[in-house]
């Protein structure tokens, strides 16, 4: 997908280079800022919890030949709080971290686990209830209240998800549906 208009947005940096790391939320590609200053280098400091709009694009270089892995994603207009933000987690800007590239190898997916993990992602957009803190209780507990066990692929995005928590990432209710979609393409 090619834009008319970027919409470039820092979500995180290369430390042995010293680059700032961005990604267009409208069509995917990725792109650096090679020789940030010292004040936008600070900035990029918490872009992996706080993405963030950047728009001298004369500044960029943009890495056409790299895949467009998704890293960043616009809040939904229909965000949904969870209560986790109630509790100290600090609740996204315009701009989400998306962390697709933490996931790694991903499970193969079998039709029918593709169509589970779908399934709960629409469950993940319509709630707020399915954040990091609370999706691995939800799978956890699929069994228990419904008596059908959730696929090998949606236990594996799952405990990827609880990992990441327990490395003191929140991600809100809209990423883990990203998330699962992402793990569902294959």
């Amino acid at each position: 997908m090619n834009c008319k208009q970027h919409e470039w947005v820092v979500f995180s940096t290369a430390l042995n280079e010293g680059w700032l790391m961005l990604q267009c939320v409208k069509c995917g590609l990725h792109a650096t800022v090679t020789d940030p200053s010292t004040e936008e280098w600070g900035k990029a400091f918490h872009a992996p919890s706080q993405p963030y709009r950047w728009k001298d694009e004369d500044r960029l270089v943009i890495h056409k030949e790299r895949p467009a892995d998704l890293c960043v994603q616009k809040k939904p207009p229909t965000f949904k709080k969870c209560e986790c933000y109630e509790c100290g987690v600090v609740e996204p800007g315009r701009y989400e971290r998306v962390w697709s590239d933490v996931i790694g190898q991903k499970p193969k997916v079998t039709a029918e686990a593709r169509k589970e993990l779908l399934h709960v992602a629409v469950l993940a957009d319509q709630s707020s209830d399915l954040c990091s803190t609370l999706f691995p209780v939800f799978i956890d507990r699929y069994q228990q209240d419904t008596g059908n066990e959730p696929c090998y692929a949606s236990r594996w995005v799952a405990n990827r998800i609880e990992k990441l928590r327990s490395m003191g990432v929140h991600c809100s209710s809209a990423v883990v549906a990203t998330l699962l979609r992402h793990v569902a393409k294959g």
